[in-house]
């Protein structure tokens, strides 16, 4: 009852129905968590921005800060570690010799990376429209229990291939 003849509860109150698009949620503890998520979503966003200039430069075109492609973002990260990996095993890809024994110059790659990030992403999507669109049971056609958009380049072109 003391909430009620309490001003700054009202004020609260207001102020958290403001922040909704719907009707604030009604428990305490619920309003709480809400909250605690506005506030988690306000750090997230300050450190993005503040990884603005770190982003350009990692992915040129492809940052767009909070309005990046994230899952484009994450399959050239994983790219990028994965051939890490590699190169630490000893598994260089043969194309990467090649191109360092040319001695041509790196200049313009990272921009270039942008829109193979894009592209990759965008050829993911198309696959994944023609999976659905085929009504395929991926299942039986892939066993590894991965989605097909999931799986690697090499697996989806071997799976696609035959």
């Amino acid at each position: 009852m003391w909430r009620l003849a309490s001003k700054e509860y009202r004020q609260g109150k207001a102020r958290l129905g403001s922040l909704c698009q719907n009707s604030p949620p009604s428990g305490l503890s619920a309003q709480l968590e809400m909250l605690d998520a506005i506030d988690e979503s306000r750090r997230l966003k300050d450190a993005i921005i503040a990884a603005d200039s770190l982003g350009r430069r990692l992915y040129g075109s492809g940052w767009q800060i909070e309005s990046s492609s994230w899952d484009s973002l994450s399959t050239g990260s994983h790219w990028l570690w994965q051939l890490w990996v590699d190169v630490e095993l000893g598994n260089l890809p043969k194309e990467i010799v090649d191109f360092l024994a040319e001695g041509r110059s790196t200049l313009g790659l990272a921009e270039s990376s942008g829109s193979v990030v894009e592209a990759i992403s965008e050829y993911q999507r198309t696959v994944a429209a023609v999976v659905e669109a085929m009504n395929l049971d991926l299942a039986k056609r892939y066993p590894s229990g991965l989605r097909f958009e999931d799986q690697t380049f090499q697996a989806q072109e071997s799976a696609l291939n035959g």
